[in-house]
């Protein structure tokens, strides 16, 4: 599985995308408007708020949220990650993932390995099992 990166200077911005998607913004006041929420289609042409500075958005009907344009699209239109950029126009980073799996060691010698057995044997009590 690949892991991907955004960068975040690449999405539009959100005046411009949240005029396009919920058409007039009233209140465009202090980095915030608010407007018709677009993801439930409510009456209340006040109820769904967006900061126009990072894209952060809220409807106090519904009480859809997110933290920017990408989060809106997935909830909006029921995207995935990947399908709301490529609706952007937007291509990710793609990076392998990590892998979980511990480095090599090299094996042990008898005298290192009869040596950790009887310092945990001391330090549990226990008897050194035979070799």
């Amino acid at each position: 599985m690949s892991r991907s990166s955004v960068d975040r200077s690449s999405l539009p911005l959100p005046r411009d995308f949240y005029k396009q998607e919920c058409g007039k913004l009233s209140r465009p006041s202090r980095g915030w408007a608010r407007a018709r929420c677009p993801i439930h289609g409510g009456d209340n042409p006040t109820s769904f708020s967006v900061n126009l500075e990072n894209g952060g958005f809220f409807c106090h009907s519904c009480g859809a949220k997110g933290g920017d344009v990408l989060e809106f699209l997935r909830l909006r239109y029921e995207l995935s990650f990947p399908d709301a950029l490529k609706r952007l126009g937007i291509e990710a980073d793609r990076r392998p993932s990590r892998s979980k799996r511990k480095p090599e060691l090299e094996p042990l010698s008898i005298d290192r390995w009869l040596a950790r057995k009887l310092a945990m044997a001391v330090e549990y009590g226990t008897e050194v099992p035979s070799v």
